[in-house]
């Protein structure tokens, strides 16, 4: 050991002083306890920068652990605020969605007892009308008998002998068919 302090020689005296008691005397003993310890140094290292550090360090860490758990708090409480809009959007559509199913379960029955009812109308209308016609042909068939009659009965009650325009028409009478 080449840096080592050169070794000095020191007595010391014990002497007894009952049993278990002892007696160091010496000189150099505080010399002895302080070679022994080292020199105290007042280092700023070790008082102050060394603690200071640490507790800079142990608040960077504190800080990032924190952020990191607020992030994912953040995160957490997105995906909530999204799963709860999507679950709000599902049953807004579930709900459409059955209501329309229910109406189509209602509309159909009816748009086909409505085409139904109304191809029994067109075809009650065209019945209707085909009667309105046959009527209105019988009576017109009616009229115009009662027209030949009229005219006939006109001529006779006139005494007309000629040709004139009621024995014209009595004439065209004779000739239809119905008389």
């Amino acid at each position: 050991m080449p840096n080592s302090p050169p070794f000095q020689e020191v007595s010391v005296y014990i002497e007894q002083d009952g049993t278990n008691k002892f007696k160091i005397q010496s000189d150099k003993l505080e010399e002895i306890g302080a070679k022994l310890r080292g020199q105290r140094k007042f280092s700023i290292f070790n008082s102050i920068i060394l603690p200071l550090i640490v507790s800079v360090a142990t608040i960077i860490f504190s800080s990032a652990f924190q952020y990191i758990s607020w992030f994912n708090s953040v995160g957490v409480k997105y995906a909530t605020d999204v799963a709860d809009k999507a679950e709000r959007a599902y049953q807004n559509s579930a709900a459409a969605i059955g209501t329309r199913h229910y109406a189509m379960l209602v509309f159909l029955p009816s748009l086909r007892d409505l085409i139904h009812a109304k191809a029994n109308i067109a075809v009650l209308a065209l019945a209707k009308s085909n009667e309105m016609k046959d009527r209105s042909l019988i009576r017109a068939q009616g009229n115009a008998k009662n027209e030949r009659s009229l005219v006939g009965a006109m001529a006779r009650s006139n005494g007309a002998k000629g040709r004139g325009v009621g024995q014209a028409q009595v004439d065209a009478t004779k000739r239809t068919p119905d008389t």
